[in-house]
């Protein structure tokens, strides 16, 4: 949702060439359900920093899966996600 939103309404992608993205993403992923102590941490998160609720979920869930999230949003690697640029540093 947050891939779509962000490509639809910042970036003022099409829908055809949005779905394309979503496609490509979803098909190189595991997809996980955040389930209610995933909220609870959400919802801690987002009283602690004023993170946009979305943002305080999607960095929870991440936690919860022991996982990378990647992103050029500020505020999420602010708050623990990596840029692209620097995961491709690693590998050199």
């Amino acid at each position: 949702m947050e891939l779509r939103s962000v490509l639809s309404k910042k970036k003022r992608f099409e829908r055809e060439r949005i779905d394309a993205i979503e496609n490509r993403v979803t098909s190189r992923m595991t997809v996980t359900f955040p389930d209610a102590s995933d909220m609870m941490a959400a919802n801690r998160l987002q009283s602690e920093t004023l993170l946009y609720p979305m943002d305080a979920m999607i960095l929870s869930a991440t936690d919860a899966a022991d996982a990378t999230l990647v992103s050029f949003d500020s505020e999420l690697v602010e708050h623990g996600a990596e840029l692209p640029q620097q995961l491709l540093d690693e590998d050199e």
